[in-house]
């Protein structure tokens, strides 16, 4: 039987082939080709997060792309939320390098890539319930509506839990407590543990929850003083399981690093230094990120409610923005997009806004992505269509013909059907439905 790597590599050596006769795409299924990957792989079940990229995707070009194995290649993800690229990138024997602006899903990608004995997390586990019992009433860190989300004693035994994680010297360990603790934190709260999104749960809408009324009826009889110990040693034991998993299946790597800028991570990694980009950038206002976040990053002090905005204003794909900000034209550089954005303008001001600044940040991005890879190296985009105020807008073709006025050349187009990966996929009403994602390859051309 043919190894997976050759198996992945004639397959794309197919699809350039089919791209060369003149086939404008191809559609495919990510989970057939690597249909043994299981969700509970390594550490990719950490810590959830919004939009998560299916990890078939990244382990499929990461085998294709393996050709020489006797030296350590380097993958990069400029958009890594918590760092499934990144996870299967050491799982295959890549170095990895990733960037995020959510300082939140940087602490999740650190601690997804770190090899830490298993052992003594379970032992720093058992010194922190003695901690814990030792401490006194604690002050909460400033969390967004704090009393809104969390019962009064829920909030007491958190801070106690969280002051006491405070103390841990270690680094790596200090850091995997608090991703389990924000974990914990969700888990404790009365948001409705169904959405990424933080929306509390009302019982007195039953009838709107239908077949999930009794799952959140016991979510929220579990929002006791005593189960935040509980639910959080747990967590910590799964995790610590997970850590035990990558270690068995991954040999370290000499270069991990993430960092928190998509557009500057060319000065970081270096030019010419990376042989494949695998990605999948925010989509247009589809995503919440921060908000998503937002629990996490109160607890952990990573973010305080009046610094939210902040952080979101970093995301590039954003929504909010300034009345003066709307007001400011803006061209992104494309003809054919900035004549779609002018007639979008006349319907709705802020919507094209979101799409001219979108393209904008996209272009130093790419940038980006073009100077840190290696001559030949490839960028594979993951991407999805959009609608904006009911107007189809085909936004993995104009991603394409920004790449290409920064150098980067088309090998093949794919497109592959979603069927679940989070995606908030009813945004707003001036939005429409993702039902597709669109993988483009593209690579840099060699030096002549």
């Amino acid at each position: 039987m043919p190894s997976r790597a050759r198996t992945s590599l004639d397959t794309v050596e197919a699809w350039k082939e089919a791209t060369r006769r003149g086939a404008s795409v191809s559609t495919v299924d990510f989970r057939s080709f690597t249909s043994d990957l299981v969700p509970e792989r390594a550490t990719h079940l950490l810590h959830a997060y919004p939009a998560k990229l299916i990890p078939h995707i990244p382990n499929f070009f990461l085998n294709a792309f393996r050709q020489d194995a006797s030296k350590q290649l380097v993958v990069a993800d400029p958009f890594c939320g918590s760092g499934t690229v990144l996870v299967e990138g050491l799982l295959n024997g890549f170095a990895v390098l990733g960037a995020d602006s959510n300082p939140l899903a940087r602490l999740i990608a650190r601690v997804k890539t770190r090899y830490v004995d298993p052992d003594s997390l379970l032992r720093s586990l058992a010194r922190l319930k003695k901690r814990v019992g030792e401490l006194d009433a604690c002050e909460p860190p400033r969390v967004v509506n704090l009393n809104h989300w969390y019962k009064p004693r829920i909030v007491a035994e958190l801070s106690k839990l969280r002051a006491a994680i405070a103390t841990i010297r270690t680094v790596e360990i200090r850091e995997f407590m608090e991703v389990c603790f924000s974990v914990c934190a969700r888990k404790m709260s009365m948001a409705d543990p169904r959405l990424s999104v933080p929306v509390r749960i009302n019982m007195q809408r039953k009838e709107q929850y239908a077949a999930h009324a009794r799952q959140l009826r016991r979510h929220l009889a579990n929002q006791t003083p005593e189960n935040v110990f509980l639910t959080f040693s747990e967590i910590v034991r799964r995790n610590a399981m997970r850590v035990r998993s990558l270690m068995n299946q991954a040999l370290p790597s000499n270069l991990i690093g993430i960092y928190d800028d998509a557009r500057s991570l060319h000065t970081l990694a270096g030019k010419n230094s990376v042989d494949l980009i695998v990605t999948s950038p925010p989509y247009i206002g589809a995503q919440k990120y921060i908000r998503s976040s937002s629990l996490g990053l109160g607890w952990l002090g990573l973010a305080r409610p009046d610094e939210l905005r902040s952080l979101e204003k970093a995301n590039i794909g954003r929504e909010h923005y300034s009345t003066s900000e709307v007001a400011e034209s803006l061209s992104t550089g494309l003809r054919e997009v900035d004549e779609r954005l002018l007639h979008i303008r006349k319907l709705n001001p802020l919507r094209a806004h979101i799409a001219a600044q979108y393209f904008v940040e996209m272009r130093a991005a790419f940038a980006s992505m073009h100077q840190m890879l290696k001559p030949g190296g490839c960028l594979v985009l993951v991407i999805g269509p959009n609608t904006i105020c009911n107007q189809q807008f085909d936004t993995p073709l104009y991603l394409e013909n920004l790449a290409h006025e920064i150098g980067l050349e088309i090998e093949f187009r794919l497109i592959d059907h979603i069927r679940s990966r989070g995606l908030m996929t009813k945004r707003n009403r001036t939005a429409g439905m993702i039902a597709s994602e669109w993988v483009l390859c593209l690579r840099k051309q060699s030096a002549s």
